[in-house]
């Protein structure tokens, strides 16, 4: 008990205090997230918070959680998207728009992404987030 009470004083004194504070800013940060197109997975994987922890803290059934806890999942940003996390596809069609506007046809730009379809076949709604991040890189690469 002695060694655990003065390593615990430690890690106050150095800012790693980890006691129990409230829940709320890290369920506003996962509803946050969700809508931006992460998942509990992808949130979970980013902070290293178990799955189960990140639904019940979204649910609001966990209101009280460890500072730690609450730091790891404020962490989190937007841009640590999972590949295959579904994203509005409003900014790559956009992108492709413009592309086509340029001169470039949709079966050009595949070839230049390097897919196996003769065109490409997006749907209009929701796209991938790896397609959509491969679409916006290769705007800026031709329209530099």
């Amino acid at each position: 008990n002695s060694r655990y009470e003065s390593e615990r004083q430690k890690a106050r004194r150095n800012g790693d205090w980890n006691g129990v504070v409230d829940a709320a800013p890290a369920r506003r940060h996962i509803l946050k997230l969700s809508r931006r197109g992460l998942g509990r997975r992808a949130i979970a994987a980013a902070s290293d918070v178990r799955e189960q922890t990140i639904q019940t803290i979204r649910r609001g059934y966990k209101t009280r959680i460890r500072a730690r806890t609450l730091r790891r999942i404020l962490d989190v940003t937007p841009d640590m998207l999972a590949d295959r996390a579904l994203v509005p596809a409003r900014r790559l069609w956009s992108c492709i728009r413009r592309l086509q506007d340029e001169g470039w046809t949709k079966k050009a730009l595949a070839g230049k992404l390097r897919y196996s379809a003769p065109a490409l076949q997006f749907n209009k709604v929701t796209v991938t987030a790896r397609n959509e991040h491969n679409v916006l890189r290769l705007f800026e690469r031709l329209m530099a």
